[in-house]
C-alpha cells in the first residue's frame, strides 16, 4: 500500500506534460482503415467499413486533412459523437426489455479518428510513465488475469500450480476436469 502511495505522490506532484496532438499522416490513417473488420453493418450514417475500404484511394487525402484540422483545434466533430442503438435479442420472451442488450453502432469515420487519437494518446501515457506498474489497462501483452494472479502470489504463496492450471485453461477455453475444483 505504501508504494502505491509513493507513486501516486511522485506522479502528482512533478508537472504535468503537455499531450502534443502530432499530424497525422495519410499513411496511418490507410493503415488504421486497412485493420478495420470487414462489415457490413453502419452507424447513422449508413456508410459500411467494406465501403469506405473499398473508396479508401478517392478519400484518404480528404480524410486526413479533416483528422489534422481537428488535431489541431482539438475539437472532436460532433457529428462523430452519436451513435445508432440497436436493441439485440439475447433470450427469453422477446416481448420483454430485459431480453435484450443494446449494441451501439459508430459511424466508421469515428472509428477512424478515435483510433488516430487513441494512438496519441497511448504513447503520450507509456512515455511520461504516467501509469502505475500496476495498471494492466492500456498496456501492451498485459491482461488483468495477470494482475489478478500477481495479488494472488503475493497473498498466498501455496497452490500455485493448481491456479496456473486454471489460470492456463481457463484462458484457452478449456473446461477444467477437476471435480474438486467446484
Amino acid at each position: 500500500m505504501n508504494s502505491e502511495c509513493n507513486y501516486l505522490y511522485q506522479v502528482f506532484t512533478r508537472p504535468f506534460p503537455h499531450i502534443k496532438l502530432t499530424s497525422v499522416c495519410t499513411k496511418e490513417i490507410s493503415e488504421i482503415i486497412k485493420s478495420l473488420k470487414w462489415k457490413s453493418s453502419h452507424g447513422y450514417d449508413e456508410i459500411p467499413t467494406k465501403i469506405l475500404k473499398i473508396s479508401l484511394p478517392f478519400i484518404i487525402s480528404p480524410l486526413t486533412y479533416i483528422c489534422n484540422n481537428k488535431l489541431s483545434t482539438g475539437i472532436f466533430p460532433t457529428q462523430l459523437k452519436y451513435s445508432q442503438i440497436n436493441p439485440i435479442f439475447k433470450k427469453g420472451n422477446k416481448t420483454e426489455m430485459s431480453n435484450y442488450r443494446p449494441i451501439s453502432l459508430l459511424t466508421t469515420f469515428s472509428k477512424v479518428f478515435e483510433k488516430v487519437i487513441y494512438k496519441r494518446l497511448h504513447y503520450h501515457i507509456i512515455n511520461n510513465n504516467i501509469l502505475a506498474k500496476e495498471q494492466y489497462d492500456f498496456r501492451n501483452n498485459s491482461f488483468t488475469d495477470i494482475a489478478s494472479y500477481m495479488e494472488w502470489q503475493k497473498s498466498n504463496e501455496t497452490d500455485f500450480i493448481l491456479t496456473m492450471n486454471f489460470i492456463i485453461f481457463t484462458n484457452q477455453g478449456y473446461p477444467l476436469q477437476n471435480s474438486s475444483l467446484g
